[in-house]
């Protein structure tokens, strides 16, 4: 449930990050932390606990730097502390990083780096990344940055600053959101739009295995082999209130109260929908057809509540549904090797309270290479 943002431009970036990781506390986390280019150098300031912490020992720095990356963690690997907050830096501090999601073969990577000498600080997967853009920098940042990506397996976003390129952010992702856009005043990147939603509504869903590179001037966008790369530009109609917690102490509250309005919104919507006039065409869904097929669920720990509340309302509802309920603990071993058996016939569905579960279960569509497996994935 981390948390990335980052901003270069015209404005001193302190206030803008610690902006953007207050947006992002919903996700939940345990610290956080950001790095600035301060003159010639990386600023880099992280405290355990909320942002409030953070931004109350920033408040005794004065930095004017317009580049810098912030990120909220929540603990993976390591326990939540100060060493093992992000962003994370290489031994000379001249790179620092921020990292969505797991690096799975980080242990073996870490051996590597630590018999060439690099000097390990934390306990986190995310270090390794700051140890490679060290090894492979050669004078630019993204090139680096799909040097070390080359050699990571798992699924990650990350957005790195050096400060030998004053004024740019390398930024890439795999199988872990981001998000990029240009404002009046420079660029944004974040995990989540919020973090940027008043600066532009016009943004830019990195793919994976796309990079940006991200200069107060605008933003170059290539692909895994270097190549310039258009990019698709989504513009966002969201409420600034609407995104925010709307007045409610937090979001799950906030949440809560708004499911009665939702509701009701859905009931009026299909009230009127039946199966019969489903099939005639005016709401295409497999459940409804006359052949339906089943649904195999696959959640772990409170993402399975889901699947509770849909058999609950298929009652209710007089839907009937064939519902395989299958809930699995939530770690790549446990999805490798516990996976049920695939079936044409069938609809699956994963969900995971996290974003970076969806990998796992793409790793599984991948591996059966069912060209007409129909599947979802629910981020939540």
């Amino acid at each position: 449930m981390c948390g990335i943002v980052g901003y270069t431009g015209k404005r001193p970036a302190q206030g803008i990050l610690i902006q953007g990781l207050t947006r992002l506390e919903y996700r939940g986390y345990d610290s956080a932390g950001i790095a600035v280019q301060e003159d010639d150098s990386l600023a880099v300031i992280h405290r355990k606990g909320k942002v409030a912490s953070l931004e109350h020992t920033l408040s005794h720095f004065d930095f004017q730097g317009t580049c810098g990356i912030g990120h909220t963690r929540w603990a993976t690997h390591g326990k939540p502390s100060e060493a093992n907050a992000h962003p994370h830096t290489s031994c000379g501090g001249h790179i620092a990083v921020v990292h969505n999601g797991i690096i799975e073969n980080f242990a073996e990577l870490r051996e590597e780096l630590e018999g060439l000498g690099h000097v390990f600080t934390s306990e986190t997967d995310t270090e390794v990344v700051a140890h490679l853009l060290e090894e492979a920098y050669q004078g630019d940042l993204v090139a680096a940055l799909r040097d070390a990506c080359s050699r990571i397996v798992g699924a990650y976003g990350l957005a790195a600053i050096c400060d030998m390129e004053p004024g740019v952010i390398a930024v890439t992702r795999k199988d872990s959101p981001i998000v990029i856009g240009q404002g009046e005043d420079g660029a944004y990147v974040a995990s989540d739009m919020i973090a940027m939603i008043d600066a532009t509504r016009d943004v830019v869903i990195l793919g994976d295995g796309e990079y940006a590179r991200m200069t107060a001037s605008g933003i170059e966008y290539t692909d895994e082999a270097g190549r310039a790369i258009e990019p698709r530009i989504t513009h966002v109609d969201w409420d600034l209130d609407l995104a925010e917690k709307g007045g409610y102490p937090d979001f799950m509250l906030k949440e809560i109260h708004e499911q009665p309005r939702v509701v009701r919104g859905l009931s009026f919507r299909y009230r009127w929908m039946s199966p019969m006039t489903a099939r005639r065409g005016q709401y295409r869904t497999p459940f409804f057809a006359e052949k339906r097929p089943p649904l195999y669920c696959i959640a772990a720990d409170t993402g399975s509540f889901c699947f509770l509340i849909l058999l609950f309302c298929s009652v209710v509802m007089k839907i009937l549904l064939s519902l395989h309920l299958r809930f699995l603990r939530p770690t790549p071993k446990s999805f490798r090797s516990h996976f049920p058996p695939f079936l044409r016939s069938y609809f699956y569905l994963w969900v995971g309270q996290q974003a970076r579960r969806v990998p796992q279960a793409r790793f599984l569509t991948a591996k059966i290479r069912f060209d007409s497996l129909r599947t979802a994935f629910c981020r939540g």
